[in-house]
C-alpha cells in the first residue's frame, strides 16, 4: 500500500496517466495525492476531469486537493474575473463546452466542491501551495494554503512535519534538491511545470512516493 503526491495537471492526461500507470506503476492499494491545479492552460481539461471521477467511482484510492485555479473558478465573479483570465480560465470553459459558471455540469461541480484544501499523514501535511505557520492555527488559513508561496516554516505548528505542495514551478533538479534537503527546508516541490513544456527545463509531471522518498517523473506527452 503505497502512498503517493502529483503534482500539477493542467489538463495533461495523457501525460497523467504514463506517470501513474506506466511510471510509478499504482495499483488500487495505493494512494494517491492530488496536488490540484486539475484545469487551465492544458489541452484536455474535461477528459482530466472525467477521468479522476470515473477513477474514483471505480475504486481507486484518489484524493483531491483544491487548488488556486479551482478555487477562482468556484468563486467567479467580477471581483475576480481579471485573475480568472489572467490564469486562462477561459481554456476550461472552452473544455467544457460552457460560455459562463452556471452552465458547469453537476458532476463537476460536485468535483470542485468537495477539494481538500489539505490532507494529513504521520510525517506528511499536503497542502496545493504552502500553510502559514507564522499564526497559532496553520490549518485555519485556507489562503496560504492555495495561494502562498512562504516557504519559511515553523513545523513545531504542524506536529513536526513537513509539508508537501504544488503550485510553485521547480525543475526537477530543484524538486530532487528539495527532497535530498528535507531535514532542513521541510518541503517537497511536485510541480515540475508540466503544462509549460515549450519552457526551458519545465514540461514533467511529478509524482513523489511518501513512504520511500522517491520521484518519478513522466515528460508532458499531449
Amino acid at each position: 500500500m503505497g502512498q503517493f503526491a502529483i503534482g500539477d495537471i493542467h489538463g495533461c492526461l495523457n501525460t497523467l496517466k504514463s506517470l501513474l500507470f506506466k511510471k510509478i506503476k499504482i495499483s488500487k492499494k495505493d494512494t494517491c495525492y492530488f496536488m490540484g491545479d486539475y484545469i487551465d492552460r492544458g489541452p484536455r481539461i474535461k477528459e482530466t476531469l472525467d477521468f479522476l471521477i470515473e477513477q474514483k467511482k471505480e475504486g481507486w484510492d484518489f484524493r483531491f486537493l483544491m487548488g488556486n485555479h479551482e478555487h477562482l473558478l468556484l468563486n467567479l465573479d467580477l471581483n475576480n474575473k481579471d485573475d480568472w483570465e489572467k490564469s486562462k480560465g477561459r481554456t476550461t470553459f472552452q473544455s467544457l463546452g460552457i460560455s459562463n459558471k452556471e452552465q458547469i455540469k453537476e458532476k463537476y461541480w460536485k468535483f470542485f466542491s468537495g477539494l481538500e484544501y489539505y490532507f494529513e499523514t504521520d510525517k506528511f501535511v499536503l497542502v496545493h501551495a504552502s500553510i502559514n505557520t507564522k499564526i497559532d492555527d496553520p490549518f485555519s488559513d485556507t489562503f496560504s494554503m492555495i495561494w502562498s508561496r512562504d516557504f519559511d516554516l515553523d513545523i513545531s505548528k504542524i506536529e513536526n512535519r513537513n509539508i508537501i505542495v504544488g503550485h510553485t514551478p521547480k525543475t526537477q533538479l530543484q524538486i530532487i534538491k528539495s527532497v535530498k534537503s528535507l531535514d532542513k527546508t521541510h518541503v517537497v516541490f511536485t510541480d515540475a511545470g508540466c503544462v509549460y513544456d515549450k519552457e526551458p527545463f519545465f514540461g514533467y509531471l511529478c509524482g513523489y512516493d511518501l513512504e520511500k522518498s522517491e520521484l518519478y517523473f513522466q515528460k508532458n506527452i499531449e
